[in-house]
């Protein structure tokens, strides 16, 4: 039976857990277990506890709070965008608070019971497409929300064509004098706006447009982790019909693929031309040639739309779209 009145120590108690860990899982809940977090979240719901004491400390220093949503915070693009955040958050009174985040109902269920709910002044979503419940949610908890890489009606947004990005590569290669292609993936998503299929669509697209078709066999998919991405890529490049060049969806693919290249004793640009996207620090390191999509800046730009709808609550959405350039430096020739 719930009661309106209960504090840390019933949550405790009904966890079967230190206060500590409750702690622990209502101010840094990265750091605990998903398991145990699933106990607390649990018994804040049956005794439906939401704390308090944070707000009310807020509330004494006058400082702000930004949630940042993001499922990934290994990715090359968070790091980035975060630094962007960051950035423009500077001498404001407003600090950052990391919502990290798997599964979208997780999400939903932590923004709506935990120490967040009516204790953010705005939340930015990285890289997140978010079912009808969740946004739900988010409205609930802050009528100031900003989504980076996804556009969500009703929510301002900066995004990028990823479609678009994608067949720009195409017609750099093909003016460069490329004909035959590989592409290198993330795993295939349920999300059918992905943006790494975005950016494969717009490429295989072109090429079409081109009377160029790309095998199916041709198109490799890897997971975010860099030492099996260079797996998949020396596979890829042992197969005794080698591309021209190889389109790797975002830089850390790109970095797998000049990697197992090296390996394998391939000469890049001479033998394979690699082009990355996302124009991350890597690609910079490695003079990987690659698609710039203003990653920091995406993140600036969210946060100056959300202090703006902060200020006037008024305002109205805007759906920002970044341009895209390509950089050009060592892996094409």
């Amino acid at each position: 039976m719930s009661n309106k009145n209960s504090n840390i120590y019933d949550v405790a108690k009904r966890a079967g857990i230190s206060i500590a860990t409750v702690s622990r899982v209502i101010n840094t809940p990265d750091k605990v277990s998903s398991k145990t977090k699933d106990r607390v979240l649990s018994a804040m719901r049956e005794l439906e506890f939401t704390p308090k004491a944070e707000a009310r400390e807020r509330a004494k220093k006058s400082i702000g709070k930004i949630g940042v949503i993001a499922s990934n915070l290994k990715c090359l693009s968070f790091v980035h965008r975060l630094n962007g955040i960051s950035t423009a958050l500077n001498g404001t009174p407003y600090e950052i608070v990391i919502v990290p985040t798997k599964k979208d109902e997780d999400l939903g269920y932590y923004l709506s019971t935990a120490e967040l709910k009516n204790n953010l002044d705005g939340i930015i979503v990285l890289s997140q497409k978010l079912e009808n419940k969740t946004l739900k949610i988010l409205k609930e908890i802050s009528a100031h929300v900003v989504f980076v890489e996804f556009g969500e009606r009703d929510f301002s947004s900066i995004s990028i064509d990823n479609n678009y990005g994608g067949s720009l590569v195409a017609s750099y290669l093909l003016d460069r004098g490329y004909r035959s292609f590989s592409i290198l993936t993330e795993e295939e998503s349920n999300l059918k706006l992905h943006p790494n299929q975005m950016r494969v669509t717009g490429f295989i697209n072109q090429l079409i447009k081109k009377g160029i078709n790309i095998p199916n066999d041709m198109i490799k998919y890897s997971s975010v982790d860099f030492d099996e991405s260079v797996k998949v890529a020396r596979e890829l490049l042992k197969d005794i019909v080698r591309p021209q060049a190889i389109f790797a969806t975002t830089d850390l693919l790109a970095a797998a693929t000049l990697k197992a290249a090296r390996e394998l004793e391939i000469s890049v640009p001479n033998e394979l031309a690699i082009i990355g996207f996302d124009g991350t620090d890597t690609s910079n390191y490695l003079n990987l040639t690659t698609v710039d999509q203003s990653l920091e800046q995406s993140g600036k730009l969210a946060v100056e739309l959300l202090l703006k709808r902060i200020k006037n609550p008024k305002d109205p959405i805007q759906n920002i779209y970044l341009p895209l350039k390509i950089i050009e430096r060592g892996t094409v020739l």
